[in-house]
């Protein structure tokens, strides 16, 4: 699916694909962090607490980075509620730091208050991030083989 890109969304969203699209070219993660509230919340389908306020997400942004080679992300949907929630559907497709090809979608719902994120959640299956598989070998992509069955963790 083609990238939706920025044009005709809301200045939320378009700030929030500007900084992931920053993380990802160059790995500065400041542009993002500085759109979290100081008590915003950032969790993941792997985290059992969320990652609090700037350093929190800090932490949670540098760890998407340094978990590939390279990366980027792809928008197919893009839903802006107008009272400061934004969901973002993407896929994200790259290299990780082991050398395997990677290619997983999920969707994303921020919750701003101000201006600023107050939530960030993420939800995607972690399975597809067999980050020590290389694409060719991984079993979704062998021949009478279907993906495998989505599992967010109850979520």
């Amino acid at each position: 699916m083609p990238d939706l890109g920025e044009a005709g969304i809301g200045a939320h969203a378009a700030a929030f694909i500007a900084a992931l699209r920053e993380i990802e070219r160059s790995g500065d993660l400041e542009p993002m962090v500085m759109l979290y509230d100081q008590r915003g919340e950032t969790t993941g389908p792997n985290d059992t607490a969320p990652h609090a306020g700037r350093d929190g997400a800090r932490h949670f942004w540098r760890m998407y980075r340094d978990s590939f080679e390279r990366v980027e992300s792809t928008f197919t949907n893009i839903v802006d509620a107008g009272d400061g929630t934004v969901m973002l559907e993407w896929t994200s497709h790259g290299r990780t730091r082991n050398g395997g090809s990677v290619r997983y979608a999920g969707a994303s719902i921020l919750e701003m208050r101000d201006g600023l994120i107050r939530r960030f959640r993420t939800y995607f299956n972690p399975r597809d991030l067999d980050v020590g598989v290389p694409r060719e070998a991984h079993p979704a992509e062998q021949p009478g083989r279907g993906a495998p069955e989505a599992d967010f963790g109850g979520l």
